[in-house]
């Protein structure tokens, strides 16, 4: 696996640095910079991985002095990322603290985990914190968010320990098994689901999935998309936009999303042995994330 680096400084490379140094191989990767002399040095990190810098200017400062991120910042580093991305073609991305990842890895259908520090502690309003972000993200056609809970939708959180959701996901007897199909909340498509479900259990924004169900249906949920595909649940996936990236589940187009054939691609999800196999061979190809330590091999 391919795993590309959003850090911020030479800070963060050193934290990095402590909780890796286990996993540490004699490769090295280059760390592409724009400005930070330190980061044009060849610096270990682990085989196939990419640790890429990019110099923060004041836009930290800005978390505290004005509540917002820069807009300016974000898109100068949005462009960094781009590159970065286009010339390592990564398998997934791993930020730390850097807010431009969550538009990158949307644009690129890259799955993301992020570790972002609760700067909302300080401030007084989501919607201050996330204006320069939200600007980016209608300039590129995607969802904007107005709480901190929101980022969830587009990677899945890790901490430096074990991300506990995922640990979950290793071991099935942990999950409360319902014969209810599991609906993501506040997908386009609502009102539709609720009415040709019989049975249903919603899933919430920001909940952790530790249900195993025969089916989940969400609206391009990268959480819900990679825990489904670890835990071998078999899962239809909405669109967002024109075409769904994805090789795993039931994908289906905006002109199919209509009552008659939603209804019937859940009838087929539901009873398809075909396609509950397919889900479980995937998961045994999926090497589950126990600790930050398991995307590293």
């Amino acid at each position: 696996m391919k795993v590309l680096w959003f850090v911020r400084n030479q800070a963060d490379y050193q934290s990095l640095l402590r909780s890796l140094q286990s996993n540490l191989d004699a490769d090295f990767a280059i760390c592409a910079t724009n400005t930070f002399s330190w980061a044009k040095k060849n610096y270990p990190s682990p085989k196939n991985h990419h640790l890429f810098f990019f110099c923060p200017e004041n836009a930290l400062e800005d978390h505290y002095a004005k509540g917002e991120l820069s807009y300016s910042f974000l898109k100068k580093d949005l462009a960094s990322m781009e590159k970065a991305i286009q010339d390592y073609q990564p398998d997934c991305c791993i930020s730390l603290g850097r807010y431009a990842a969550f538009v990158v890895t949307s644009l690129y259908h890259i799955p993301l985990y992020f570790l972002q520090e609760r700067y909302l502690e300080k401030l007084h309003s989501d919607h201050n914190l996330f204006r320069g972000l939200n600007r980016l993200f209608r300039e590129n056609r995607l969802e904007q968010i107005f709480q901190y809970q929101d980022l969830r939708k587009l990677g899945i959180y890790f901490s430096f320990d074990i991300p506990g959701h995922l640990l979950k996901v290793q071991n099935s007897e942990s999950f409360i098994s319902t014969n209810k199909v599991l609906l993501e909340r506040g997908t386009d498509y609502e009102k539709i689901l609720t009415s040709i479900l019989d049975q249903y259990r919603f899933l919430e924004p920001g909940q952790i999935l530790f249900y195993k169900a025969p089916l989940v249906i969400h609206q391009e949920n990268i959480y819900l998309y990679q825990t489904c595909k670890q835990a071998g649940i078999p899962q239809l996936i909405l669109p967002k936009k024109k075409h769904i990236p994805y090789s795993v589940g039931l994908c289906l187009e905006k002109e199919e999303c209509h009552p008659d054939q939603l209804q019937e691609a859940i009838h087929y999800a539901l009873n398809s042995r075909k396609f509950h196999t397919k889900a479980l061979q995937e998961k045994e190809k999926t090497q589950p994330l126990t600790s930050l330590s398991s995307l590293l091999k």
